[in-house]
């Protein structure tokens, strides 16, 4: 059975969907997704660190048990 942040999570991006023009603006998008993730806050033993990549605004986020060999960047 999904958790009720996740059926919210479904139902703000079928919304989302709906809504749509034929102009795509990304800083709404960023936005939406900043808002998204407010409902699944990073769990305390989750290091994230900012970072700049080639001049773009990042974020290294280091969890446990994560394989060394496949990082994960977030660029803003």
């Amino acid at each position: 059975m999904p958790s009720q942040e996740s059926i919210m999570v479904k139902q703000m991006l079928k919304a989302s969907l709906t809504n749509q023009t034929q102009e795509f603006n990304l800083e709404a998008a960023r936005q939406g997704l900043e808002a998204l993730s407010a409902f699944t806050p990073v769990a305390p033993d989750v290091k994230v660190e900012k970072i700049t990549v080639e001049g773009i605004p990042s974020e290294w986020v280091t969890a446990p048990n994560a394989k060394e060999d496949h990082p994960s960047i977030c660029c803003e």
